[in-house]
Parts: C-alpha cells; sequence; structure tokens
C-alpha cells in the first residue's frame, strides 16, 4: 500500500515553492492560489464547506486563510483517495498523484494506462490497471510519466507565449522523480 504522506511530501515543494503565499496571477487559470489551491478547484471540490470565513462565499478571502492543516486532508481526499493508495511503489504512487494534482487525476491515470499499455484509456484505476502497475518496472514507469508530463507542459506553453515565465519551473516538475523512502 503506496504512503500518503511520502506523496504529499514529494508534490508539496512543487506547488508550495512560490505559493506557500496566497497569489493571484493573471495568468493562472484557477485563480487566487494559496498552498497549491485553487480558488476553482476549492470552490468545485468543497462547495459551501470552503466558506472558511463563514461569510456566506466561497472566495478569495477564504484561500487567504487557508493552513497547511487544512490543505492536507484537501489534497487527500481529492488527489489520493480512490486512485494510488493501492500501489505497491511509494514512486510511482507519489508520481501519479503529482501529475494528479497539477493535472487532475484523470489525467494522470490516463497517462499511466497509456504507458502501461494493453488497457482501456478511461482515467479510472480498475482492478486491470492496478494489477498492470504492480507488476511493472517502476523504473520505466516514472520515465514514461515524466515523458508524457514534459510533454504537456510544452503544449500548453506553446498555446500562449504569456507562460513562458512557467516554463523552467513546469520542466523541472515534469524531470523531477520521487526519490525511494528511506
Amino acid at each position: 500500500m503506496a504512503n500518503f504522506k511520502f506523496a504529499f511530501n514529494y508534490a508539496a515543494p512543487h506547488e508550495w515553492n512560490l505559493r506557500h503565499n496566497y497569489t493571484n496571477l493573471p495568468n493562472d487559470p484557477g485563480g487566487p492560489t494559496k498552498y497549491g489551491v485553487t480558488l476553482r478547484a476549492w470552490r468545485d471540490k468543497m462547495g459551501s464547506l470552503g466558506d472558511v470565513n463563514h461569510d456566506g462565499a466561497v472566495d478569495a478571502k477564504d484561500i487567504m486563510l487557508l493552513t497547511e492543516e487544512m490543505v492536507e486532508p484537501f489534497y487527500q481526499k481529492n488527489y489520493w483517495d480512490g486512485y494510488w493508495q493501492d500501489f505497491k511503489s511509494d514512486v510511482v504512487a507519489a508520481k501519479c498523484y503529482d501529475i494528479g494534482v497539477n493535472l487532475g487525476p484523470s489525467t494522470a491515470v490516463a497517462y499511466l494506462q497509456t504507458i502501461l499499455g494493453g488497457l482501456e484509456v478511461d482515467g479510472h484505476v480498475g482492478p486491470l490497471t492496478l494489477a498492470k502497475v504492480n507488476s511493472a518496472d517502476p523504473d520505466t514507469v516514472l520515465a514514461g510519466l515524466c515523458e508524457m508530463q514534459r510533454s504537456h507542459y510544452e503544449h500548453w506553453l506553446a498555446e500562449d507565449p504569456r507562460r513562458e515565465n512557467m516554463r523552467a519551473g513546469l520542466l523541472a516538475r515534469a524531470d523531477d522523480v520521487p526519490k525511494e523512502v528511506a
């Protein structure tokens, strides 16, 4: 069984490096962000429970009030549970989780299914996907995930030249591979 805390600690620097403080970048499609949690994701996944300041609206003010203690269970519920917890390899689970946090879990699963081959690419971790990932060579899977993540970012960056300032961080994220649990 894969370790959520390992995956969370691996992905957090990618999300929090410059985004642990509140930001509202004009080219960020998710809107206001703190600890990597965008207003769009917070509103979509939390609904009225996302109204941290209890003013009747889930808005940028709520994102400003987020704490690390609030976002860890948010990430576990929305980006880990139901996807990666049954993987044998912590490093593959962590990389999939990181891709899922940034691009959506179903995209991460689809990338995984494409790499594994011989599976319906449906974006869901079912018994066939699980069996295949648990019998695959983790290094081969990781290499494929890095390549697909990098390709996604390259295409996304090419769509809008205003995103160029994000290139170095996104490509570093794509190329980063989790280190084995000690």
